[in-house]
């Protein structure tokens, strides 16, 4: 007896496979004080564009990790006393795996 063929349920996961996000940036976070930026949550977007945001938080040092980041600008936004504070980290073309963002200061707007 032959078989034909039919349509069998579908199931399974999604997955992006290569990606140009495929930076890891680190670094430390300043306040206009010069003091380290403690234990604040916020996100990380490109710059002029928010469809794709990184969540952030920082460490009691001022220390913060991001994944998911591409080569290009990135605007990281945080919210000291409901008061938005912005950084601007430039990650080189042809960067992958891990960027040493070093020490940030707030920029304006």
């Amino acid at each position: 007896m032959i078989e034909t063929a039919r349509e069998l349920p579908k199931a399974g996961y999604a997955l992006e496979v290569g990606s140009s996000h495929s930076v890891s940036a680190f670094g430390t976070l300043m306040g206009t004080d010069g003091q380290p930026v403690a234990l604040l949550t916020g996100t990380a977007h490109p710059d002029g564009a928010k469809g794709h945001e990184i969540a952030i938080f920082t460490n009691a040092a001022g220390r913060f990790g991001a994944e998911g980041l591409a080569p290009g600008r990135w605007i990281i936004e945080l919210a000291d006393d409901n008061v938005p504070i912005r950084y601007a980290i430039d990650i080189p073309a042809g960067t992958t795996g891990l960027f040493k963002a070093g020490t940030l200061s707030p920029v304006g707007g």
